[in-house]
């Protein structure tokens, strides 16, 4: 603003002192002393205006200067950083603390024993349903079902008449015979082939009784090819020590499997079904 006013200022007495140029050169006595004659009435207003108009021009820059960068970094202060919070989502429901009641069921469930186990064995009647991670057929759940077990001179009767040529049991053992239900829920690898080498015979002191027992003639051996979906039912042999009151049974036993304990007298429900 007070540069514009310098120049306006500054063509004013230009023009001012051009009229007295003009006016002094046409006729002397317009000059301011005219007495000195034309000369000196003609260069008056030119050194008027070449010292007044430096001078005013000066001024009006010093009262327009603009003050330095630094000076102006000076001057601004900056606005204290407030510290926004972060908008509050009002779907998001808020964290809630873990209960340490309820880690302690966790950790007691934890511990607890796997059902059909050696440790916690089912029994004669209860149906299991045992995932497992099979090396040649990948994943699979199967339900398992011990139906039934017979042993001693009633296991040789039902033998020696299927095929006369079976011989008898070895000194000091009897025939054991279990009979299975097993369903094939879900198999990546199917056909899951199904036969008694999937089952071991295991004493109560915790012996793997030999597994080469073979006999003939007896109706619905446990063999067969199963697919997703499918089932079958069917005997497994075993020759058991006489003076073993309660073997276990055992489906898979090299993968963990399914562990039934056999005793004189066990109750069977067929509606039981346990989960492992």
């Amino acid at each position: 603003m007070w540069t514009v006013l310098g120049i306006i200022g500054f063509i004013f007495l230009a023009l001012v002192g051009l009229v007295f140029i003009i006016l002094g050169s046409i006729n002397p006595k317009w000059a301011m002393m005219k007495s000195r004659g034309p000369v000196y009435a003609i260069f008056a207003p030119i050194l008027a205006i070449g010292v007044i108009g430096p001078i005013v021009m000066i001024v009006m820059a010093i009262m327009n200067a603009e003050p330095t960068a630094s000076e102006e970094i000076e001057s601004v202060e900056e606005p204290p950083i407030e510290e926004e919070e972060p908008p509050m989502d009002s779907e998001t429901p808020p964290l809630e603390e873990e209960d340490p009641l309820e880690l302690d069921e966790e950790e007691e469930n934890f511990d607890e024993e796997e059902v059909a186990s050696r440790d916690n064995p089912a029994y004669p009647g209860e149906m299991i349903t045992f995932v497992l991670e099979h090396y040649t057929y990948g994943l699979m759940e199967v339900d398992v079902t011990l139906l039934d077990t017979i042993r001693g001179e009633e296991a040789w009767e039902m033998i020696e008449e299927a095929d006369e040529y079976n011989e008898p049991p070895e000194d000091g053992m009897e025939y054991f015979i279990a009979y299975f239900d097993i369903d094939l829920n879900q198999i990546e690898e199917d056909p899951f082939n199904l036969s008694s080498f999937e089952f071991d015979l295991v004493s109560s002191e915790g012996n793997v009784y030999n597994d080469d027992t073979y006999v003939t003639g007896l109706d619905d051996p446990i063999d067969a090819d199963l697919y997703e979906g499918a089932g079958s039912e069917g005997h497994v042999v075993f020759q058991v020590d006489e003076d073993d009151p309660s073997p276990y049974v055992v489906f898979l036993r090299d993968l963990d499997g399914v562990w039934y304990q056999t005793e004189e007298g066990a109750d069977i429900d067929l509606e039981t079904e346990e989960s492992v």
